[in-house]
């Protein structure tokens, strides 16, 4: 069977070949113009170029000294990348976080900046989904997290800004083996949990009372590897135990912040089951 173009253009994606496009797109192809004042002619300049030259102000730059230093540590550059789909989307983080960058930093030395950057970042947004994940853009960052349909419905459930962060973060697939961050959101998430816990605790109480107990019993909001609230259970877990019940009180915990949502809708259609 022939093909037509729209085949060839729906194909699967290359995620090498796609990482290529990326630094085609961000360090060869002028999609920067500046202007210094209003009277001075426009300069063409790349995405890489403009960002470099100005990387001492990016707040998050650390040691860093360019930003193909950067690209170098994420695998942009490896001919075999054994992990192609994490370098893809750290490095459409990296870029996104750049346009951020530019746009919030870079804009206050120049008297104007246009970014012709529609490809780029058309590309970017179109990695982002075939690869399941989504943006959290915060005023000063971007990150991309695995999209979670449960996470996204109760992050929408909390009216708290920075909880629902947490509850969006918490499915970041650079902290999937991190025992310590994921401690630290499901802490904040049981601190928010906590005010919302009586009216909770009166649609289902079992539910809240495990769990408090796995958070009393898990390391989260005390220590239970030493001292008098010591768990010997905890601390006969392995690594990819505790990790597995991080996970499964996450899932919990976020069941829990949906239910006055989810008994709404119940009683919205507790009429359509009477009749």
């Amino acid at each position: 069977m022939n093909k037509t173009i729209f085949d060839v253009l729906s194909k699967d994606v290359d995620l090498k070949k796609e990482i290529e496009k990326l630094h085609n797109l961000f360090s060869s192809e002028k999609l920067a113009r500046t202007q210094y004042n209003y009277n001075s002619k426009f300069m063409e300049t790349t995405y890489e170029e403009l960002c470099d030259k100005h990387l001492a102000l990016w707040e998050f730059r650390n040691t860093w000294v360019s930003l193909y230093d950067i690209e170098c540590e994420i695998g942009v550059h490896l001919y075999r990348n054994p992990n192609a789909e994490m370098t893809c989307i750290l490095y459409c983080e990296l870029i996104l976080n750049m346009q951020k960058f530019i746009k919030t930093k870079i804009n206050e030395k120049y008297y104007k900046i246009i970014l012709d950057d529609g490809i780029l970042i058309g590309n970017i947004n179109q990695l982002i989904e075939k690869l399941n994940y989504t943006i959290i853009d915060e005023p000063n960052k971007v990150t991309l997290v695995k999209k979670n349909i449960d996470a996204e419905l109760a992050a929408v459930t909390v009216d708290n800004n920075d909880v629902s962060l947490d509850v969006l973060k918490y499915n970041d697939i650079r902290i999937k083996n991190n025992i310590k961050e994921k401690c630290i959101i499901l802490f904040n998430i049981y601190k928010y949990y906590e005010g919302q816990k009586p009216k909770l605790k009166q649609s289902n109480n079992k539910l809240c009372t495990l769990i408090d107990k796995l958070y009393n019993t898990s390391n989260i909001r005390h220590n239970n590897e030493t001292g008098y609230k010591e768990n010997e259970k905890f601390t006969k877990l392995e690594i990819e135990e505790i990790l597995q019940l991080y996970d499964e009180l996450y899932f919990l915990i976020i069941y829990a912040i949906r239910i006055p949502e989810v008994l709404n809708i119940m009683n919205k259609h507790n009429s359509d089951i009477s009749n």
